[in-house]
């Protein structure tokens, strides 16, 4: 499952790399939000997945939804629209050995309170074979409070306890 996971928040972070110089996304709230992630590849149903993640202003920036994120000059093209309902995006972005990852999408909600997020993605010329190919992801994340005291910035906690902290392992990727 850790893998899947991984492989969802690289096809999120490609669709998020980077945007339009004068876009500005709506910050999420800082505190503790709740995501649950439901992804598909070549039509087989992954079960959902809930994770918690500690936010906070820097951890946004690096991972945000929809730009000015880390790796933004790996793309090629990204756009973001702002709609009646929220926002559409697509992006082209070299990602390593991860391939290059083509994603197209949908974002809605306040940003402060819940969010939502749609997207298909189609990877090619990743190192390892089972990265290629297209997928689908539905995000939804509710804001659930206060960070707890054991959670960090950063922090993620999946299913059975495990904690990653993303800006370490962002930090730690090779670099482009």
């Amino acid at each position: 499952m850790r893998g899947a996971v991984l492989l969802t928040l690289a096809a999120l972070g490609a669709a998020s790399a980077g945007s339009a110089a004068d876009f500005t996304a709506p910050p999420r709230r800082a505190g503790l939000w709740k995501q649950t992630i439901s992804s598909s590849k070549a039509g087989q149903a992954q079960p959902p997945m809930s994770s918690t993640i500690c936010m906070d202003a820097a951890v946004d920036k690096a991972m945000s939804v929809f730009g000015a994120g880390a790796g933004r000059q790996a793309c090629a093209s990204n756009t973001i629209t702002k709609t009646a309902t929220g926002y559409r995006f697509a992006s082209v972005c070299q990602m390593g050995p991860s391939g290059t990852i083509s994603s197209q999408g949908v974002a809605s909600g306040d940003f402060s309170k819940a969010y939502k997020v749609s997207m298909t993605s189609n990877t090619t010329g990743a190192a390892m074979a089972q990265m290629n190919g297209a997928s689908a992801t539905e995000i939804s994340a509710v804001w659930a409070g206060p960070c707890p005291a054991d959670q960090k910035p950063g922090d993620m906690v999946l299913p059975g306890g495990m904690k990653m902290n993303m800006l370490s392992l962002m930090a730690a990727a090779p670099k482009r």
